[in-house]
């Protein structure tokens, strides 16, 4: 989700994209502990922050725009040294959806097509480790963005959304009746 609706994402993904490093990211601000404890630090400040004036919409915006002005100038400043998406590994919201959407996987790998070559990996903007899933066939990373810049580097077309495949296996069959409509074609035929 992040991927495709985070204005901030977007950010990182057009602008900082130029200016980032590209360096992997640090594996510390991937544990699980250090993600829960920037949450429950962002969200317990914010309440307390919100308690001090409750009723006051004015207030609420407030607090708001200087935690994101915060957290945006943690943001860039990662961003700027390690991955683009550094952000994006703890990021409150982020590590919400990842706990709450575990169990949402929609990248599939297909074993007989992945060559392991890696080009994935260093397409994704959170330093993922996509190839250890491709004997189960789905990437179990809950943090995955599902932004599909792996899919798009996968030289052998081995990665996408179960959507994705079923489409990419229907076109690839009907081009093959249009080629030989007498014969019989079992499921690796379709993939040559």
């Amino acid at each position: 989700m992040c991927g495709n609706t985070c204005p901030r994402g977007a950010f990182f993904d057009r602008i900082l994209r130029h200016f980032s490093q590209g360096k992997k990211i640090p594996g510390f601000l991937k544990d699980k502990r250090f993600r829960l404890s920037v949450f429950f630090f962002v969200f317990g400040m914010f309440i307390v922050q919100a308690s001090q004036s409750p009723f006051t919409a004015e207030h609420f915006g407030h607090i708001f725009w200087m935690m994101c002005t915060a957290t945006t100038m943690l943001a860039i400043f990662l961003g700027l040294f390690f991955s683009r998406r550094t952000w994006c590994t703890f990021c409150p919201v982020g590590t919400f959806i990842s706990f709450v959407g575990k169990d949402n996987h929609s990248l599939t790998i297909d074993k007989n097509l992945c060559v392991s070559c890696r080009l994935c990996e260093k397409a994704c903007p959170l330093n993922i480790n996509i190839t250890k899933d491709r004997e189960s066939g789905i990437l179990s990373d809950n943090d995955c963005l599902k932004c599909r810049e792996c899919v798009a580097a996968c030289p052998k077309r081995a990665l996408g959304s179960l959507e994705m495949r079923e489409d990419l296996f229907l076109s690839k069959l009907a081009e093959k009746l249009d080629q030989d409509s007498a014969k019989t074609y079992s499921h690796a035929d379709v993939w040559k």
